[in-house]
């Protein structure tokens, strides 16, 4: 059983995540997981990061936080690259990399990944969430980006993205790995902000859908992977693959709800057969602009 703190983060007191490598996230505030968020992706993750794959890639983990998505693959077997931008939230990975015996599987940077190397602003609460966007706000800090590529040598098992809107600069950051290494699966947080969201729903759409939506999937199409959606019910099953129509009035739906949901990207090629449940599903935003 690994447990580590998130100490001092903002929104956090002072607490213990307890995670076993065989059942995933086991207990938050000592409180039995249950839900969406954290927990869905944990159900999903709990089913990929089989041990019997872990000489096939390395797990990297981007926007690591205080390193649970890393602890899971390092239980199970995998060697793991974890990027924080924020210094204290990086400490605190560190720490928890110690403090669990984990320095020989888990290798921790404290970058953010970009499309070029160069110091850029970091937006967002000392130790909690944030990101390299640029925002109405003044920046935290003041923090060094790099290319994925610059650090990534090996095929990939797992990729996790999540940066808070920066997630497609993070895949172009990504072009040479896709190009000579395997990735076999990715887990990509999704939000509106992708899509620099005006707040005219109908105007937004004719005007700035088409071209970002197209973008999106054409690369994602580019690199062989399908797009799912995660449940939000903390149940380990998926709804897709989600088509290009579908995709539309799921970006939609989501800024209507104010949702943020993590998509599942599997490489079509190469990527194993799991047990995940697959479902189809339909989004029928209200306010769908035809």
């Amino acid at each position: 059983m690994f447990s580590f703190f998130k100490k001092n983060l903002g929104y956090f007191e002072d607490e213990i995540l307890k995670i076993d490598p065989n059942k995933g996230i086991v207990s938050i505030f000592d409180i039995e997981t249950s839900g969406d968020g954290d927990v869905c992706t944990a159900s999903v993750l709990n089913e990929i990061l089989d041990p019997v794959y872990s000489k096939q890639g390395t797990i990297v983990d981007i926007g690591a936080f205080v390193g649970w998505v890393s602890m899971l693959g390092a239980g199970r077997g995998f060697n793991v690259q974890s990027f924080e931008p924020n210094p204290v939230t990086f400490d605190l990975l560190s720490l928890n990399i110690h403090r669990n015996g984990l320095e020989k599987k888990i290798k921790a940077y404290n970058l953010a990944i970009s499309e070029e190397r160069k110091k850029v602003p970091y937006f967002g609460n000392v130790g909690g969430q944030g990101t390299i966007r640029k925002v109405n706000a003044e920046p935290s800090f003041i923090v060094q980006a790099d290319r994925l590529d610059n650090f990534v040598n090996d095929d990939v098992y797992l990729m996790k993205i999540d940066v808070e809107g920066h997630e497609f600069d993070v895949l172009r950051s990504s072009r040479e790995i896709f190009s000579k290494r395997k990735v076999y699966y990715m887990v990509v947080e999704f939000t509106t902000w992708w899509f620099d969201f005006d707040g005219n729903i109908c105007e937004w759409h004719s005007t700035k859908i088409s071209n970002k939506c197209k973008d999106f999937l054409s690369f994602i199409d580019g690199l062989g992977f399908d797009i799912y959606c995660m449940s939000r019910s903390g149940n380990p099953f998926i709804c897709g693959p989600i088509s290009s129509v579908d995709f539309e009035r799921f970006i939609v739906d989501h800024h209507e709800r104010h949702l943020q949901t993590d998509l599942f990207l599997r490489n079509r090629l190469i990527a194993p057969h799991s047990q995940l449940q697959i479902k189809k599903h339909r989004w029928k935003a209200k306010k769908y602009c035809a």
